[in-house]
């Protein structure tokens, strides 16, 4: 993509031209500074934002790296002041540029491929810092086009945040992470319903005010991944109707777990990956009954499955990790188990070895174990310790 015209560069030594080097060895030398995989770390961000100034040639190359990622930060408006305006990032600069339909910033928006909103407290509502935060970030991210991730981290989430998001038609990750949603799409147009086509989707440890509730926002048939609370599962329209690779689940409340079951029965026939995550003590009763065979049946393709689990009933490592391979046993395509969490007693590898002796499928095609950090791999038939080390 080309920001504006180019040429390319001359090199002089006083009066005398010296030969052109070619423009794919800039464009090497820039890839050798910072392979273009990853973020611009901030020495790296410096010294392309010195390349930029050099000639409209390295402009036109560094300022697409300059700006791949931007990141919104409620943090430099603590003040709660409009004096606040003059600490204005380069992203929120970018913002006011679009807002005066700058071409060169109109142009930049367009190489946006990463937006994080990072710190804007449910209190900033009513500073100057949101009224900056409409008129700049919000109306700037309209702009951006080619956002493939947007994040929202320790941030309020409201009306306006979904009708950005909405815009982006190639977004294809959306992570909320320690966020309260104070609205939702259709509190202010109750007939409008909004459905995002993003195949990931990542909202964990987030607040719904009340009485708000978080209506279903992502339409389920375009969704691979999915990573959520319990209570965020609200935003997923129809989950029985994805086509779901990957499911990561985490429950705070007893009363939560106990719709375990009838959640993994509706879930996707395609998942492979399936991590539950139980943030909250479980007696071992509670976790032996959690799951069943017809839970099983609605997963012919899972290969991988970790627990995480807080109990502190001394057997419970041994008893969990039984009650799990028996529930199991349908799993044929199941190459991976993980326990985690937190017990009061450690397990061995000779218990890990004597319950998959009793416990395990013919049947099954389990390679890899790990129960607390005990690893066992199964090759040529046998349950080897990897790495070589332990009891």
């Amino acid at each position: 993509m080309s920001l504006f015209k180019w040429s390319t560069p001359e090199r002089r030594s006083a009066d005398r031209l010296l030969p052109i080097i070619p423009n794919e060895i800039y464009l090497h030398l820039f890839e050798h500074i910072a392979p273009p995989s990853r973020r611009l770390t901030p020495e790296e961000l410096g010294l392309f934002i010195s390349l930029s100034l050099v000639c409209r040639f390295f402009a036109n190359s560094c300022l697409p790296r300059i700006f791949e990622f931007v990141e919104f930060s409620g943090a430099i408006f603590s003040d709660d002041t409009c004096t606040a305006v003059s600490k204005t990032s380069r992203e929120g600069t970018l913002c006011t540029q679009i807002d005066a339909k700058q071409p060169l910033a109109l142009a930049l928006a367009k190489t946006v491929r990463v937006c994080h909103f990072t710190n804007w407290r449910p209190d900033d509502t009513s500073s100057c810092a949101l009224q900056l935060f409409d008129k700049k970030c919000i109306s700037g991210m309209l702009h951006m086009k080619n956002i493939r991730q947007l994040k929202f981290f320790h941030s309020f989430v409201d009306t306006e945040h979904w009708s950005a998001i909405a815009s982006l038609s190639l977004l294809e990750e959306l992570l909320f992470h320690c966020c309260r949603f104070l609205q939702g799409p259709s509190d202010v147009e109750p007939e409008k319903k909004l459905k995002l086509k993003v195949p990931h989707l990542w909202a964990v440890r987030c607040i719904i005010r009340q009485p708000f509730r978080l209506i279903a926002v992502v339409d389920a048939h375009f969704l691979r991944s999915l990573a959520v609370d319990f209570m965020c599962l609200h935003l997923v329209d129809r989950l029985c109707e994805s086509a779901l690779t990957k499911l990561h689940l985490s429950f705070y409340h007893r009363d939560e777990v106990e719709r375990l079951h009838d959640i993994l029965v509706q879930t996707s026939q395609s998942l492979e990956i399936l991590e539950i995550c139980f943030s909250i003590e479980l007696p071992q009763d509670v976790v032996g009954n959690m799951f069943g065979h017809s839970v099983w049946k609605n997963m012919p393709f899972l290969r991988s499955l970790t627990l995480e689990i807080f109990c502190l009933d001394q057997d419970a490592p041994v008893n969990i990790f039984s009650s799990a391979l028996e529930s199991i046993s349908l799993l044929t395509e199941l190459q991976s188990f993980t326990l985690a969490g937190s017990v009061s007693r450690e397990i061995s590898y000779t218990q890990i070895r004597r319950v998959l002796h009793d416990k395990l499928s013919p049947a099954s095609n389990l390679k890899h174990i790990d129960i607390r950090g005990r690893v066992l791999h199964l090759v040529d038939g046998q349950w080897s310790i990897f790495p070589k080390s332990g009891r």
